[in-house]
């Protein structure tokens, strides 16, 4: 596997009217730039091998070693007040990488109890990559005033691991009509990689978390109920929390051991129930309904440090598609019911009001939200080859 990736963005702020209020010969009014050239490789070999001891036992063990690089120039510039021309954007550059070389491994083994059950083990490495977050490291000394950067704590984010451990259950019922499938699971989490957000001009970052565990189980279910209706469902259940003292991942307040982490809804769960037919003319036309449901989440490690907790919700879809095997036809409709819900949040609410001598509105707090309800069509054609 061979991959590289180059990217490459600047960022503008303006803030019209206030050179001259200020006295400031600035006349393109621009209070903010930024730029960031990154350059990611990424280079692994990978592979498995299985043996069956007997008819009903088989064993599977692989590997992946990989190695990565990521290089980044990036800079800011202050023109309001670094003293630079009218016309000039003064930006320090300063580079900075990361690489890092791993190996990772894979063991599962399965038995076949019975027919229809079939029992398995898992247990295997996980591995992300690290990186530079896409925000200028701050000078040194720190100019007096404004500064959007982040401190040298705050550039690098460094891979995070997992160890992770699986026992499941895979069965079939009633000759095959009811599928029911279902495992417990526990991860060891080292160096997790969070959201974060820089001391100065608060960006959102990564950061490493000091260690956590998720666990849980998970459970599926698939029916058929006659010739032409069928019903699916899944649920899971999470638990993931740090398992030490993270006192660097917030700016106000230190984590502690037993947070819960950002972003993990305990509970998730769907149904959907399918009805199938074949027409008069040999088409066949298909249709069903689901629901998705999700729980809260925090905003923040443990909801601290002004975090938030996002309540959860429940979706409504429906579709009906009509296909001749090659033709295929599909209306659809997502939200059904219009639900508004809060997804993400920026920053959090202390950044909203007026500061400063004089009275600046600070507005870098907002929330991502659903989309709202959707209806739509699609058309494909599927070619024999």
């Amino acid at each position: 596997f061979y991959n590289t990736a180059k990217s490459n963005f600047t960022s503008s702020e303006f803030v019209p009217g206030f050179p001259e209020f200020a006295g400031v010969d600035r006349p393109d009014n621009l209070e903010y730039f930024s730029t960031d050239d990154t350059r990611f490789t990424e280079r692994a070999v990978f592979g498995e091998v299985g043996y069956r001891l007997t008819p009903e036992w088989q064993v599977t063990a692989g590997g992946r070693y990989f190695q990565f690089r990521q290089l980044t120039n990036s800079g800011f510039a202050l023109p309001l007040i670094d003293g630079s021309a009218p016309d000039e954007v003064a930006v320090t550059l300063q580079a900075n990488g990361v690489k890092d070389a791993a190996f990772i491994y894979k063991f599962n083994t399965s038995y076949q109890i019975k027919p229809s059950i079939l029992g398995y083990v898992t247990v295997s490495q996980g591995y992300r990559s690290g990186g530079v977050n896409s925000v200028p490291p701050c000078l040194d000394p720190l100019p007096e005033g404004q500064n959007v950067c982040a401190l040298p704590d705050e550039v690098l984010i460094k891979p995070d691991k997992t160890l992770n451990y699986e026992l499941g259950l895979k069965t079939a019922w009633f000759g095959g009509r009811l599928t029911v499938n279902g495992d417990v699971y526990y991860i060891d989490w080292k160096d997790v990689q969070v959201g974060g957000r820089t001391e100065n001009g608060e960006v959102p970052i990564t950061v490493n978390g000091a260690r956590a565990a998720s666990q849980g189980f998970e459970l599926a279910v698939l029916g058929k109920l006659d010739k032409h209706w069928s019903i699916a469902a899944n649920y899971s259940y999470n638990d993931a929390r740090l398992t030490r003292d993270a006192p660097n991942i917030l700016v106000n307040e230190a984590s502690q051991n037993g947070d819960r982490l950002p972003g993990s809804p305990p509970n998730q769960g769907s149904l959907r129930v399918a009805y199938a037919d074949r027409l008069a003319n040999g088409w066949r036309i298909e249709a069903g309904y689901g629901i998705n449901a999700i729980d809260g989440v925090l905003t923040r490690v443990g909801g601290r440090d002004n975090g938030e907790r996002l309540g959860g919700y429940t979706l409504h879809r429906a579709d009906l598609a009509i296909t001749d095997g090659h033709w295929r036809v599909r209306l659809y409709g997502n939200n059904l019911f219009d639900k508004y819900a809060e997804t993400g949040v920026r920053a959090s609410k202390v950044d909203v009001g007026v500061i400063g001598p004089n009275d600046f509105t600070l507005r870098r707090y907002y929330k991502d939200v659903l989309p709202p309800r959707m209806f739509g069509a699609t058309c494909s054609y599927d070619f024999d080859l």
